[in-house]
């Protein structure tokens, strides 16, 4: 994954995609995540409820675990090379 978001910070999606499929998704979060957190603290919005983060963080989780899975049963964890 860090590979990948290296890739992706330089503009290079489709090597970051090779790599990691979520990095996308993952940097789409941490970017949203940072936002939230600013207007949070410059007391321009509230935090989002409880319910939505854990969904959020559960979702993510489960498609982190669906990509690690799928990769172990075709026999090598890092088989997408750029």
């Amino acid at each position: 994954m860090t590979r990948a978001l290296g890739y992706l910070a330089r503009g290079e999606l489709g090597a970051a995609v090779t790599l990691h499929p979520l990095a996308p998704l993952v940097a789409a979060e941490i970017v949203a995540g940072w936002l939230v957190l600013g207007l949070v603290v410059h007391g321009k919005g509230s935090p989002p409820g409880r319910w939505w983060l854990e969904r959020c963080l559960a979702a993510s989780g489960f498609f982190l675990l669906a990509v690690w899975m799928g990769r172990l049963a075709i026999g090598d964890l890092n088989a997408i090379r750029p």
